[in-house]
């Protein structure tokens, strides 16, 4: 059940774990990281230095919580490291996160690795002042390794940073299939999530699937929202659901298994995001027996049905296509295995020095 990793001692995966009503990006690849590695295994641990309520902890996994402000939560690490010899591995949403880990000196003997789980690290980085560039790159440097999940984050660390860089997937697959579970609905019902932003582009596919309605596809529509966003953004959401309540369904902050529950009875999936890392929805999907459509800003899993950003009206077509019972390999390119990803055992193996 274990990763077959050659230990300086002990492996600490530093994270973290979902609250209430967390779904994706870091805290949905923390638990699951967990809950398939770090279980009823002495020498992995899980560090979580994000102090909030409700947190979702794996049957069987060593959690070390590292609780109070953060620079006292910096300093609790700062002791527990020194202390404790091993392969620290970090994961953060953004490049920033390092800044505070120049405040964190590192033991000599230990090796740390980093993950940033998102998609649109150049921009947030650029748009930076030259100080907070120069502690970003001075704070990356303490890293052994760092991972990336597309090439576009790829082009981004090799271009500016010296450490070795190592494909790896956000998605870990827990086993689960439901292909022979799923059965074909005569009305199909169409899944939409994300974070109320922008770039989830959650308004448009409305647009496009009241479109497809009004020339006679009769779908039901369920929405899921995650996270804080524009509050504003967030209202014109709620305020399209009002007023198509008959066929569309709106949750937020729901659970992992909530959301799972809702995806079991889903026919599609759709993820037309301007910016994304992986999309973990996207995966979770394919293995549960859906169709996906989603934007070709990063590689996918397999089995992902492409389509450029923003070409709302080449989404309403496929609809039509594949509400008509058509298959959506006629009309898009679907995602193929990707040939660089190495397994974590790799990303994590250093040889004994």
């Amino acid at each position: 059940m274990g990763l077959n990793i050659h230990m300086l001692n002990n492996f600490y995966f530093v994270g973290r774990l979902p609250a209430r009503g967390e779904v994706g990006g870091v805290t949905t690849f923390t638990y699951n990281f967990a809950n398939k590695f770090l279980r009823d295994e002495s020498s992995f641990h899980l560090i979580d230095l994000y102090d909030s309520p409700g947190k979702d902890i794996p049957t069987g996994v060593d959690c070390i919580f590292l609780k109070g402000r953060f620079s006292f939560v910096l300093i609790k690490l700062f002791i527990f490291q020194l202390k404790h010899k091993g392969v620290y591995f970090f994961n953060f949403s953004s490049v920033l996160s390092v800044v505070y880990f120049l405040l964190v000196p590192k033991r000599k003997s230990s090796k740390w690795i980093v993950v940033f789980h998102n998609g649109d690290q150049a921009s947030k980085y650029f748009n930076l002042n030259w100080f907070l560039k120069y502690f970003i790159k001075k704070g990356l440097s303490k890293f052994d390794r760092i991972g990336y999940l597309s090439s576009r984050q790829k082009e981004f660390f090799e271009d500016r940073f010296p450490p070795p860089l190592y494909h790896v997937s956000p998605y870990i697959f827990t086993g689960e299939n439901y292909f022979l579970n799923k059965c074909v609905q005569s009305r199909r019902k169409i899944l939409v999530s994300g974070f109320p932003k922008k770039i989830y582009r959650i308004l448009e596919i409305l647009n496009v699937l009241q479109d497809v309605r009004k020339v006679g596809f009769e779908v039901d529509v369920v929405v899921c929202i995650y996270g804080k966003g524009d509050d504003t953004f967030i209202k014109k959401i709620k305020h399209f659901v009002a007023e198509n309540q008959s066929w569309v369904q709106i949750y937020s902050h729901l659970s992992a298994d909530q959301f799972k529950g809702i995806m079991e009875v889903c026919d599609l999936y759709l993820r037309m995001n301007a910016v994304d890392s992986f999309g973990l929805v996207c995966a979770e999907a394919i293995d549960m027996g859906l169709d996906v459509i989603a934007t070709n800003v990063c590689e996918r899993y397999p089995g992902v049905n492409l389509i450029d950003v923003d070409d709302f009206l080449g989404l309403r077509l496929c609809l039509i296509h594949y509400l008509e019972g058509g298959d959506l390999s006629d009309v898009l390119n679907a995602q193929k295995p990707i040939d660089s990803l190495i397994p974590y055992d790799q990303f994590f193996y250093f040889d004994s020095e």
